[in-house]
């Protein structure tokens, strides 16, 4: 995981353009987009969430633990994006596969 710029994460080999996301003006925001979606996808992903509720987790994780959780380092060099950033960048990520929730 990547951030190639404030408004490019390469995230594998899969480039995630946040170009359009206007509210992103640092790289350090974008840096921590990218170990978000990791984070997210390590912890909460297989437990039956919708999207939403999955940002909404990790970033009261981020809240109560501050960005050491997405680094086994201690990291100086990240800034908090918000909800939206991390949504918008999770929608452009071209090879998402999304498995559709079952109704009762």
């Amino acid at each position: 995981i990547e951030a190639k710029s404030s408004s490019s994460i390469l995230f594998g080999q899969t480039p995630i353009d946040l170009s359009q996301v206007e509210q992103l003006v640092d790289i350090s925001q974008t840096r921590a987009i990218g170990d978000i979606i990791h984070y997210l996808s390590n912890k909460y992903v297989n437990k039956n969430l919708n999207l939403r509720d999955c940002i909404s987790r990790v970033m009261r994780d981020l809240e109560e633990e501050d960005f050491d959780l997405l680094s086994p380092f201690k990291l100086g060099n990240y800034a908090m994006p918000r909800i939206f950033e991390v949504a918008a960048a999770i929608n452009r990520m071209r090879t998402l596969k999304v498995k559709q929730a079952s109704r009762k």
